[in-house]
């Protein structure tokens, strides 16, 4: 999630229980937890459905405590993600589209606290699953 020139900092864990509590206000949220409990690295969010009648969605989210941020949505043979780090050739606040997520373009989040960041990336997740279209998550302008 860097840059080698930047330490983006340890994991914001009261940042991660706000964005928890969001996440956990959507209905399809099925489950929230730590990747490891003892060395946690990441938050998942587990959604009972995805964008195939077949497979259900996650959500692996990082906020650090210098602000950087992950949110990587993944489900069998689909990946996006919304970031915040120094990476070479695109804004610090970029977009990993779909299908397999290699590529960055500029994010369409301007916003920066994370209750903000994970309304928008909720948002952003929300109108693409409605849509049933992945390539819609970072279509929107200036949200949440």
């Amino acid at each position: 999630m860097q840059d080698a020139r930047v330490s983006v900092g340890p994991l914001d864990f009261d940042a991660l229980g706000e964005i928890r509590r969001i996440f956990e206000e959507d209905g399809l949220v099925t489950e929230t937890e730590w990747d490891d409990p003892l060395n946690p690295r990441k938050l998942q969010i587990h959604f009972e459905d995805g964008f195939d009648e077949q497979t259900s969605g996650r959500i692996d989210a990082k906020w650090t405590t210098n602000g950087y941020y992950s949110f990587h949505y993944s489900q069998s043979e689909l990946d996006f993600r919304f970031d915040c780090h120094p990476k070479t050739g695109v804004p610090d606040a970029h977009f990993h589209p779909p299908p397999d997520a290699t590529t960055a373009v500029a994010s369409c989040i301007d916003v920066d606290s994370a209750p903000l960041v994970a309304r928008a990336v909720h948002k952003c997740w929300r109108d693409a699953y409605e849509a049933d279209d992945p390539a819609e998550a970072n279509t929107l302008s200036d949200p949440p």
